[in-house]
């Protein structure tokens, strides 16, 4: 699965109301004074699949965060900010599109991510089972297939703090490979 189904994924859940497993918040999963910064996730990383011209720019963003473009082959590049923290053996970034626009909401999404040498993977928290639990733990609303968690901040990061580390957390995994 290449970066071009997150960006795509995310891009259309922030802005369009594609019908898409994704869990998200109004509320940051994480604020700056909480982020962590990891150097390892600097880079340009490329696609593992053959054939795929796909880029993923990962650069530093202020004292702790990152901004993230995915360049496309065929895509207008889309454009994230993240900041990062880490649970247990779980890393996880706070996602938001960068220009939500004047007439859409940038929610929040949570990503797994693990950095391991040349590679850089990473993985919705999306699965059905998370959302099971946060349907039963959080103040929600579902939209299409979607989960939009409505608790505050701390009541979403404190549920992502428990539950990222779970196996179960999170959907199908997409391996980069650091070019730069």
């Amino acid at each position: 699965m290449k970066f071009a189904v997150l960006a795509v994924a995310a891009g259309a859940a922030l802005m369009t109301g594609c019908d898409t497993n994704m869990l998200m918040s109004l509320d940051p999963f994480v604020t700056e004074e909480q982020a962590v910064f990891e150097p390892g996730l600097i880079g340009v990383w490329g696609s593992g699949e053959a054939g795929d011209s796909d880029l993923c720019i990962i650069r530093r963003s202020g004292e702790r965060g990152y901004k993230i473009t995915y360049a496309g082959e065929k895509d207008a590049p889309l454009v994230f900010d993240a900041l990062l923290f880490h649970t247990g053996e779980a890393a996880v970034l706070d996602l938001t599109q960068s220009d939500a626009g004047d007439f859409a909401v940038a929610a929040h999404i949570p990503v797994r991510v693990w950095i391991e040498g040349g590679q850089f993977r990473w993985a919705y928290l999306d699965s059905e089972w998370l959302r099971e639990q946060a349907g039963k733990q959080l103040a929600n609303r579902g939209v299409q297939k979607r989960m939009l968690l409505a608790a505050p901040g701390a009541a979403v990061r404190g549920f992502v703090m428990k539950y990222a580390g779970d196996e179960r957390a999170h959907s199908g995994i997409t391996t980069w490979e650091r070019v730069q």
